[in-house]
């Protein structure tokens, strides 16, 4: 009987280890070391996790940066590049403006001539006319009418020709007979004038008729 109590303390005491050899009524230091390592392990993985994690937003941020240094220079190629358009676009601006104002110039200018054209005829008759009528009365008439279509051909820019005494000018005058010379340095001067001559800026609209002296 004595035996069988002594066997079964034993048996209760060895119970009260663990697997490890420890006191169940103390502190396991193997699972306490297990579990740090459990933690440990998984705060590496959390860590390794989250480690993943931001180098995948680092790509997606690098990709993202060269997207837009790809936009900003695709940008700032296609602002030189409007820049240039504009300045060529200035250009062609300017020149249709000179162009064009090149032609109403050239129109107005046609006009004016034109315009001249059709009267120079009418004082043509009207200085005959002053040279042979000897009514005083129809003379100043004639003068007045004369006068006034000579003064608004100055006013749209329509200029006489100088003609007697001028030296010989064959852009401006049209030599019909030549005279003898009536005094030194007269020779290669107009002589006399007998039909005026007209011009519209550089321009000639009539050459003067003239005789020069030889």
């Amino acid at each position: 009987m004595i035996v069988s109590i002594k066997e079964e303390m034993m048996s209760k005491t060895n119970n009260e280890h663990c697997d490890c050899g420890c006191n169940k009524n103390a502190k396991c230091n193997h699972k306490n070391e297990k579990k740090v390592e459990n933690n440990y392990k998984k705060q590496e993985n959390d860590a390794n996790k989250h480690l993943n994690e931001l180098k995948k937003e680092l790509q997606e941020a690098n990709e993202t940066i060269e997207d837009l240094t790809k936009n900003f220079i695709e940008a700032e190629n296609l602002s030189k590049s409007l820049n240039i358009s504009c300045v060529e676009l200035k250009k062609d601006i300017e020149r249709i403006k000179e162009r064009n104002k090149n032609i109403i110039e050239e129109a107005n200018d046609n006009a004016v001539i034109n315009v001249a054209k059709d009267f120079l005829p009418i004082l043509d008759n009207f200085e005959a006319a002053l040279k042979l009528v000897k009514d005083n009365e129809i003379t100043h008439g004639f003068e007045l009418i004369y006068n006034q279509t000579r003064t608004m051909l100055k006013n749209m820019g329509v200029d006489e020709i100088a003609s007697v005494g001028e030296k010989f000018n064959p852009e401006l005058h049209n030599a019909i007979m030549k005279e003898p010379a009536k005094n030194e340095g007269d020779s290669g001067k107009v002589a006399c004038e007998y039909q005026k001559g007209y011009k519209y800026k550089d321009r000639i609209i009539r050459y003067c008729t003239v005789s020069i002296y030889e």
